[in-house]
Protein backbone atom coordinates (compact mmCIF):
# COMPACT_ATOMS: atom_id res chain seq x y z
CA UNK A 1 0.00 0.00 0.00
CA UNK A 2 1.55 3.08 -1.01
CA UNK A 3 1.18 6.63 0.62
CA UNK A 4 -1.78 7.55 -1.26
CA UNK A 5 -3.35 4.65 -0.24
CA UNK A 6 -3.02 4.78 3.15
CA UNK A 7 -3.92 8.70 3.25
CA UNK A 8 -7.23 7.84 1.18
CA UNK A 9 -8.01 5.40 3.69
CA UNK A 10 -7.78 7.03 6.94
CA UNK A 11 -9.52 9.89 5.08
CA UNK A 12 -12.52 7.62 4.33
CA UNK A 13 -12.03 6.49 8.08
CA UNK A 14 -12.06 9.66 9.29
CA UNK A 15 -15.34 10.04 7.59
CA UNK A 16 -17.32 7.29 8.62
CA UNK A 17 -15.96 7.97 12.64
CA UNK A 18 -17.46 11.70 12.20
CA UNK A 19 -20.86 10.90 10.28
CA UNK A 20 -23.16 9.62 12.67
CA UNK A 21 -21.73 12.57 14.89
CA UNK A 22 -23.13 14.64 12.64
CA UNK A 23 -26.49 13.17 11.15
CA UNK A 24 -27.62 11.91 14.21
CA UNK A 25 -27.12 14.80 16.50
CA UNK A 26 -29.65 15.05 19.64
CA UNK A 27 -31.51 17.95 20.70
CA UNK A 28 -29.36 19.94 23.12
CA UNK A 29 -30.85 20.09 26.76
CA UNK A 30 -29.27 22.94 29.15
CA UNK A 31 -29.74 21.81 33.08
CA UNK A 32 -29.11 25.25 35.26
CA UNK A 33 -30.45 27.44 37.61
CA UNK A 34 -33.23 28.25 35.97
CA UNK A 35 -34.02 24.35 35.40
CA UNK A 36 -34.09 22.23 32.33
CA UNK A 37 -33.89 23.98 28.71
CA UNK A 38 -35.87 24.01 26.93
CA UNK A 39 -39.30 22.75 28.77
CA UNK A 40 -41.17 21.10 26.04
CA UNK A 41 -40.15 18.37 23.49
CA UNK A 42 -41.92 18.11 20.38
CA UNK A 43 -42.07 14.01 18.94
CA UNK A 44 -42.57 12.99 15.55
CA UNK A 45 -43.27 8.92 15.24
CA UNK A 46 -43.30 7.87 11.62
CA UNK A 47 -45.96 5.26 11.16
CA UNK A 48 -48.37 6.11 14.27
CA UNK A 49 -51.09 8.42 14.09
CA UNK A 50 -51.61 11.78 16.47
CA UNK A 51 -54.59 10.21 17.66
CA UNK A 52 -53.12 7.24 18.71
CA UNK A 53 -49.75 9.23 20.01
CA UNK A 54 -52.00 10.83 21.89
CA UNK A 55 -54.13 8.22 23.33
CA UNK A 56 -51.06 6.05 24.59
CA UNK A 57 -49.83 9.15 26.26
CA UNK A 58 -53.17 9.96 28.46
CA UNK A 59 -52.57 5.70 29.12
CA UNK A 60 -48.95 6.28 30.50
CA UNK A 61 -49.63 9.31 32.27
CA UNK A 62 -52.56 7.35 34.10
CA UNK A 63 -50.17 4.86 35.01
CA UNK A 64 -47.84 6.13 36.57
CA UNK A 65 -49.09 9.50 38.02
CA UNK A 66 -49.91 9.16 41.26
CA UNK A 67 -52.44 12.09 40.30
CA UNK A 68 -53.29 12.24 36.85
CA UNK A 69 -55.32 15.03 36.83
CA UNK A 70 -53.12 17.04 38.88
CA UNK A 71 -50.35 15.80 36.22
CA UNK A 72 -52.38 16.81 32.89
CA UNK A 73 -51.70 20.74 32.25
CA UNK A 74 -53.36 21.36 28.59
CA UNK A 75 -55.38 18.86 27.08
CA UNK A 76 -56.83 18.90 23.58
CA UNK A 77 -58.41 15.59 22.29
CA UNK A 78 -56.37 13.94 20.16
CA UNK A 79 -54.24 17.41 19.53
CA UNK A 80 -51.91 18.20 21.96
CA UNK A 81 -51.16 16.91 25.94
CA UNK A 82 -48.95 18.98 27.81
CA UNK A 83 -47.66 17.40 31.27
CA UNK A 84 -45.64 17.78 34.14
CA UNK A 85 -44.23 15.14 35.78
CA UNK A 86 -40.99 14.23 37.78
CA UNK A 87 -38.87 11.65 39.63
CA UNK A 88 -37.06 12.81 42.22
CA UNK A 89 -33.14 11.76 42.77
CA UNK A 90 -32.68 11.73 39.36
CA UNK A 91 -30.25 14.09 38.75
CA UNK A 92 -26.47 12.17 39.58
CA UNK A 93 -22.88 13.33 38.74
CA UNK A 94 -20.04 10.50 38.86
CA UNK A 95 -17.17 11.46 40.07
CA UNK A 96 -14.14 9.06 41.28
CA UNK A 97 -15.48 6.93 43.56
CA UNK A 98 -18.29 9.02 44.53
CA UNK A 99 -22.03 9.58 43.05
CA UNK A 100 -23.54 12.82 43.86
CA UNK A 101 -27.17 12.84 43.41
CA UNK A 102 -29.70 15.63 43.73
CA UNK A 103 -33.41 15.74 44.57
CA UNK A 104 -35.13 18.21 42.29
Amino acid sequence: MNAMQTTKSIRISVCFFFLPFLVLGQEKFLYDQKGLQPDYVVVEVPGQSQAELYQKAIKWIKYLAPQPAAAILVEIENEMLRFRGGYTRYLCLYSMDYVFCYDT
